[in-house]
């Protein structure tokens, strides 16, 4: 298994994101991973990525934008 970082932009906001790809599958199928209210893809996310894997099951887990890695101010906004 490999993680590689791979960001994107949600309303012009840079978005962190993870893509753990399974070893040895070519076109796997995918997984998409963003916590719940207020939590952060490094809060273990990575052990289902991980488990996912060992499956064949690509994933990708990402902080929503005002959270962790990602952009956006103000920090920790939750708005439902």
């Amino acid at each position: 298994m490999k993680r590689i970082n791979s960001d994107f932009t949600s309303s012009g906001i840079k978005c962190s994101g993870w893509l753990f790809l399974p070893d040895g599958i070519e076109k796997p199928p995918v997984v998409v991973m963003g916590h719940g209210m207020g939590a952060e893809k490094s809060f273990g996310l990575s052990l289902y990525a991980e488990k996912y894997a060992a499956k064949g099951i690509a994933s990708f887990a990402f902080d929503y934008r005002y959270f962790g890695e990602s952009g956006g101010e103000p920090r920790n906004l939750v708005s439902p």
